[in-house]
């Protein structure tokens, strides 16, 4: 799963919370125990979360994603890096999340790219998610997954115009 390994402190108040680390500052706005807004704000980037009917919505600009680490069955944390841009929607009962994002010069660990696009649904139970990288030469892959939770699942992956090295 996704870490943050920074040192988080903050304060909960009727109506607002409010959490700081090291990069991130984080403030949400509280009603009746329903999010109102939330904004998180990271040097120049931005997350941004609002009601939208039964749901909310999410935008993040400029959004760095280092220090986030992916952590994978078994092994180590690796680093993430790059520049998050996206929108897209949020609710919660039932889970359902939506949206397109792409990653500037994305990294995971020693591997980097140039590009990464991502749109995709979860809706409990099920999943249909895409993205395309560009790597740092020419080229790119194309991957799509579709499926369910405990179910199915049905992946592709295209690569085109790959350059060796």
């Amino acid at each position: 799963g996704l870490q943050a390994p920074e040192l988080w402190q903050g304060s909960w108040q009727p109506g607002s919370l409010r959490l700081s680390s090291a990069s991130t500052q984080v403030v949400a706005r509280l009603k009746d125990n329903r999010l109102q807004s939330l904004q998180a704000v990271k040097g120049d980037g931005t997350i941004s979360v609002v009601p939208s009917g039964g749901a909310y919505r999410w935008a993040a600009r400029q959004w760095a994603l280092a220090p986030l680490h992916l952590g994978l069955r078994g092994n180590r944390p690796l680093p993430l890096n790059g520049v998050l841009e996206g929108n897209g929607r949020l609710g919660l009962d039932p889970l359902f999340l939506q949206g397109q994002a792409s990653v500037s010069d994305p990294a995971l660990a020693w591997i980097k790219g140039r590009q990464l696009q991502l749109s995709g649904v979860l809706r409990y139970p099920g999943f249909d998610f895409s993205a395309e990288v560009l790597p740092q030469g020419s080229g790119s892959v194309q991957l799509s997954s579709r499926g369910a939770w405990n179910g199915p699942l049905n992946l592709q992956a295209e690569a085109r115009k790959l350059q060796p090295g």
